[in-house]
């Protein structure tokens, strides 16, 4: 994935849907961050470049050149990894943070993990997906509750069983 195109999509394409609203803020500050830095070596570099230019114009121009290409080169494989970031935190419905409980050092058995756990947030989809799926074709028959199911007593005792395991 050396191609800048493909690796801002990535990025992007992870933004779209259900977890826009969850993700483009991140999305949006990271961007700003790269602006501002690309901003200030492009200051720099412009200055230099007038300083050269004035003593001989050829270095001046490969100079550019070169800045751009390594710039380039450096965003998108700056990009590439905040996209596996991304990827890694907001993946399959859950948001997936840093653990919140430290590991436990041996011998010790309070207030720590034998291993560490993330911290897990699960986003799903809008009632209004549920409720589309269940619309169509064959999926209203397939999907149907039976009559009395308490279908967030289910959530909750999945929920529980996680919980503990924090």
């Amino acid at each position: 994935l050396d191609s800048a195109f493909w690796v801002y999509n990535l990025v992007a394409n992870l933004a779209y849907g259900e977890r826009y609203n969850e993700i483009y803020p991140v999305v949006h500050a990271e961007v700003t961050r790269v602006q501002k830095q690309l901003m200030d070596y492009a200051e720099a570099m412009d200055k230099e470049a007038v300083e050269t230019y004035s003593k001989n114009p050829d270095e001046a121009l490969e100079m550019i050149s070169s800045f751009v290409e390594s710039t380039g080169d450096g965003i998108t494989n700056q990009w590439r990894g905040f996209w596996m970031q991304l990827f890694a935190r907001y993946r399959d419905g859950f948001t997936v943070g840093p653990p919140q409980k430290r590991q436990c050092k041996p011998g010790e058995h309070q207030d720590c993990t034998s291993r560490r756990i993330p911290d897990v947030e699960q986003g799903g989809y809008g009632k209004d997906w549920y409720d589309r799926i269940v619309q169509d074709g064959d999926n209203a028959e397939h999907y149907a509750m039976p009559p009395g199911y308490d279908f967030g007593e289910a959530d909750n005792r999945k929920m529980q069983s996680i919980i503990k395991q924090k």
